[in-house]
């Protein structure tokens, strides 16, 4: 990831340096210095990638010189402690291109420096070759005088000289440099950021490491250990002790956030259970006390409503009576009727209204007593819900607690991190540069061991493999006990592949791995115990008292009317009789009914033939009794009719004889005993269903 690096320091007499050598040694070229004469020649330096000078609009040319430059600033410092020259550090992102690195330090130092009123020498570098090749920087060499139209201004006491010698200037240079790096960043498609805030600003608990710079970092380089570096790799321990730290604590936090989360959604399902299962029992309390106030209203009904009416109704005979005027109640007056109908008024007006009072003193009363109930109900309820509250917090503290024993305390954790850093503050041995050479010769070397060192380690591994004698007798139990059952591949044996008794169940599938029981165990997953108790608390809250159940008795045989008579050509129906509590009957065998009969057809039975026609009745002969025929059946118009066979025609040519209407009708002798002829009904053709079943009725 791209590292952030904004540094600034004075170049100055003081500390003996020279801004012509700074100048040469950045660039990598030859300058002379005119003040001490010395030539100072870099110019064999290598990873240079780019040396310019960038300059306001309103300076001189010559200032676009470099030696030229830092000559006329060497010439103006006549002091011994001069301030010549501020330079910038910059560490620029690796992820970027050699021209995207170029156009970010351009870009910064126009609007940042140049704009202000500078002169900037810019000089880029490469990593080197024995190096860090993540290490591109940048040096920037800014002058410190104003700059006016001959040259540098005669003093550095200028407002705007002063400006740039502000702290917050700085402030505002070093977060300006990490947005520029973070847009090209984004406009270039890298996913890395820099921030110009401290570690501690940022919020991470690491210690910054020191740089090295060129001293230390030949040291190192060459194998010998410096004061930089010691510090450098003590703070590095300390941060992973650190890091390693916050991880166990980022895990603890994690698990106990999970708890509560899971711990406050259980505890809301079973809150949420217990008050259903309280306003189940406040709809059951409010049922049973309007069932309380139904039987109270018609007790009292039974006790004072007959008593009510009637003197109710004297009552208003008695108003009636005292309306009475004229000379009746001039007689009432006299006779003193109206005043005993006032009093006996008064005396039912008074019964009514102590009536009325204690009727309402009773439902008062047991308004007073639901009241009561309901309170105690409410209170009762309230009291189971906080309870189960106290009792979730409580379990989810514990549990709390436990995950919090089972890591290790930050105590521990502080003290094994103190003694890693007393440890990683002991001087050690620096790393050495490898040898390629011995490296070489190491490759084709192989690693030579003796007898008994061997002998050793095989023993070693063979007692790490073998397990114990726990282990042992924990499979064999696993072994007898799925032995014993039968297994999946032996029962999934049907009996279209053998018979099923000559099913074997073969050895390997019985005795199992002891490691696949317990990955299967692992896998099982764990009883809800959350669920559970929620369930448990519900069915707790909504058990009521069973009533005993009554023993069976015997079948009640329940007759109803019989049906209506059905009509012709109709099976009649039988009376429906309801069973009670009658048992189930047990299973029958099945058994194939016998074939109906067919039904007979009894006029082909008995070869009936029609009657012949009867001869006409001679009504003037005098009238004798006769033997009634017998009543002609009734016709079954549901059966095909058979025709009749038709008659001879010489029969039905002859004429009938003529009946004589001027004959006198004998007399019928109503003294003679009456004969039990029956009525002649007469067969009418069908009106369809409804109409004949009316008939009949």
């Amino acid at each position: 990831m791209a590292q952030y690096r904004f540094a600034s320091q004075i170049i100055g007499r003081a500390s003996g340096r020279s801004a012509v050598a700074a100048a040469a040694y950045r660039a990598g070229q030859a300058l002379t210095d005119d003040r001490t004469g010395l030539v100072h020649d870099f110019s064999r330096k290598r990873g240079v990638a780019l040396a310019e000078i960038m300059a306001p609009d309103n300076a001189p040319d010559w200032m676009r010189d470099r030696a030229q430059l830092w000559n006329a600033v060497e010439k103006i410092e006549t002091r011994t402690n001069s301030q010549l020259a501020r330079e910038i550090q910059l560490s620029l992102p690796h992820e970027l291109t050699e021209a995207q690195r170029i156009e970010l330090v351009r870009g910064f130092v126009n609007s940042q420096f140049v704009a202000r009123g500078m002169i900037a020498d810019i000089a880029i570098h490469r990593p080197d070759h024995d190096s860090d090749d993540r290490n591109h920087h940048a040096h920037v060499m800014l002058t410190m005088r104003e700059l006016t139209a001959g040259g540098f201004h005669s003093s550095k006491a200028t407002p705007t000289a002063r400006s740039w010698n502000d702290k917050e200037l700085l402030q505002t240079w070093r977060e300006e440099w990490a947005s520029q790096q973070n847009r090209i960043l984004e406009r270039e498609g890298h996913a890395a950021r820099v921030d110009h805030r401290s570690l501690e600003a940022q919020g991470f608990d690491r210690e910054p490491q020191a740089h090295l710079g060129p001293s230390a970092h030949g040291m190192e380089q060459r194998g010998e250990r410096s004061r930089i570096g010691d510090e450098n790799r003590a703070k590095d321990a300390a941060n992973q002790n650190r890091a390693e730290q916050h991880r166990r604590e980022a895990v603890i936090n994690l698990a106990i956030e999970r708890h509560r989360r899971q711990h406050a959604e259980q505890s809301a399902l079973r809150v949420h259970a217990l008050q259903d299962a309280q306003r189940l029992d406040l709809i059951d309390l409010e049922r049973r006390h309007h069932r309380q106030a139904l039987i109270q209203a018609a007790a009292l009904e039974k006790q004072y409503g007959a008593a009510q009416r009637t003197m109710s109704a004297e009552l208003a005979a008695v108003q009636a009576r005292s309306q009475t005027t004229g000379w009746r109640g001039l007689l009432r007056k006299v006779t003193g009727a109206e005043k005993r109908d006032q009093q006996q008024a008064a005396r039912l007006s008074a019964t009514l209204g102590s009536i009325e009072q204690r009727k309402a003193e009773a439902v008062g009363t047991l308004r007073n007593q639901q009241a009561e109930e309901r309170r105690a109900v409410q209170a009762k309820q309230t009291a189971q819900e906080n309870q189960l509250k106290a009792e979730l917090a409580k379990q989810g503290a514990a549990r709390e607690r436990a995950i919090l024993g089972e890591a290790p305390t930050r105590a521990a954790l502080q003290a094994r991190a103190a003694v890693e850093r007393q440890q990683a503050q002991q001087p050690t041995a620096a790393p050495k540069r490898p040898d390629r050479s011995e490296q070489w010769r190491n490759r084709y070397r192989k690693p030579k061991e003796s007898t008994g060192r061997a002998r050793d380690r095989q023993e070693i591994e063979q007692q790490a493999a073998r397990p114990d004698a726990a282990t042992v007798q924990a499979r064999a139990a696993v072994e007898r006990q799925q032995a014993q059952q039968p297994t999946e591949r032996a029962a999934s044996i049907t009996a279209r592949q053998v018979e099923p008794w000559r099913v074997k169940v073969p050895a390997r599938a019985v005795k199992l791995d002891a490691r696949q029981i317990e990955k299967q165990a692992q896998e099982k997953p764990a009883p809800n115990v959350e669920q559970e108790a929620m369930k448990h608390d519900f069915d707790k809250a909504r058990i009521r008292p069973q009533e005993p159940r009554r023993a069976p008795t015997a079948p009640e045989f329940v007759a109803r009317p019989a049906p209506a008579p059905s009509p012709s050509g109709e099976v009649p129906r039988p009376a429906q009789r309801i069973v009670q509590d009658v048992p189930a009957p047990a299973p029958r065998r099945q058994e194939t009914p016998a074939p109906a009969p067919a039904k007979k057809d009894w006029r082909q039975a008995t070869n009936q033939q029609p009657r012949a026609p009867q001869p006409p009745r001679d009504w003037s002969a005098p009238a004798e009794r006769q033997q009634a025929p017998a009543p002609a059946a009734r016709k079954d118009w549901d059966r095909p009719q058979e025709k009749p066979a038709p008659q001879q025609a010489s029969k039905a040519s002859e004429p009938a004889p003529r009946k004589d209407w001027g004959a006198a009708a004998p007399r019928k002798d109503w003294s003679a005993p009456a004969t039990d002829r029956p009525r002649e009904i007469k067969s009418l053709p069908p009106r369809g269903l409804a109409k004949d079943r009316d008939r009949d009725r």
